[in-house]
């Protein structure tokens, strides 16, 4: 109400006072309060009335099933798109918040939720909130990273998050088993144009002579890119399921997302993947 210019009629006291009291006098056990304020009341027109007017507020009470809806139980399709990597979507229509300028999702959410005033004492949330924006941003070290990022981190810390803890557990501590296939890796890493790229291949056989997996290979292209000279860093690693993953990280200045997208992928300027194939390697190395 107020970014609409509303008279400051209710506070959040008095809404959950009169709820309460509605509540009490329709015996209402399970359903919900409908609520709705208008600027007030004036003769049909197009224009702001000049003279101050009184809003106006109406609720009424409705019973509905919540706890044993059809939505409780299996759950509901939410339209709603918060993002920050908009070559990622095909479509991006009016339910979807697309912001590129955004060093994480999170860091729109924590923004949203600041705004409204909600979930900064839920400490589920703001432990949530605080690791997407960790890991997103790169413990705050990534070329995407603004103020409003520290901003987040900054209220995040206010609301409890345990952000040291949190970025020892993302970037920080490895098994021993990661950190032999990481060697094994920057021991095979080969140069390429001038030392400007450095690329690594993972296969199963290095997974099975470390006794890592493929979710251990996640971190070699960031080690790889903090070389002397070395402007983007390409890392492709055998899946499962038969696939290959690319994970490319880049300086500012180099593109880690076109060339995810040659191939298919995307993600950010500077940190981006993509799925492929033995036969994508030619078109990512040529």
């Amino acid at each position: 109400m107020t970014e609409l210019k509303f008279k400051k009629l209710l506070n959040h006291e008095d809404i959950l006072a009169f709820h309460r009291k509605l509540i009490e006098l329709n015996n209402l056990k399970e359903g919900m309060i409908y609520l709705q304020v208008t600027r007030g009341v004036a003769d049909r027109s197009f224009d702001m009335p000049k003279d101050e007017i009184k809003p106006t507020v109406l609720a009424f009470t409705q019973e509905k099933k919540i706890i044993e809806s059809e939505g409780a139980k299996n759950g509901i399709k939410v339209m709603t798109l918060i993002d920050h990597h908009p070559a990622d979507h095909t479509t991006i229509d009016d339910e979807s918040w697309v912001d590129a300028t955004a060093a994480a999702a999170c860091e729109m959410v924590v923004m949203v939720a600041l705004r409204l005033g909600v979930g900064m004492d839920r400490p589920r949330f703001v432990r949530a909130a605080a690791a997407g924006l960790i890991t997103d941003s790169g413990a705050f070290g990534h070329p995407s990273v603004k103020g409003r990022t520290l901003r987040a981190g900054a209220a995040l810390i206010d609301a409890g998050a345990p952000i040291a803890d949190t970025i020892r557990w993302a970037f920080r501590t490895s098994s021993i088993a990661r950190m032999r296939l990481h060697a094994r890796a920057i021991a095979r890493m080969r140069l390429i144009a001038g030392g400007r790229v450095a690329f690594f291949r993972i296969r199963a056989a290095d997974y099975a002579a470390t006794a890592a997996g493929p979710e251990d290979a996640e971190g070699i292209a960031n080690r790889a890119i903090e070389g002397a000279g070395v402007e983007i860093a390409l890392m492709v690693a055998d899946m499962t399921d038969g696939t290959l993953r690319l994970s490319a990280r880049s300086h500012r200045g180099t593109s880690a997302r076109s060339v995810a997208q040659a191939v298919g992928g995307g993600g950010h300027e500077q940190a981006a993947g993509a799925t492929l194939s033995e036969a994508d390697l030619p078109l990512l190395l040529r």
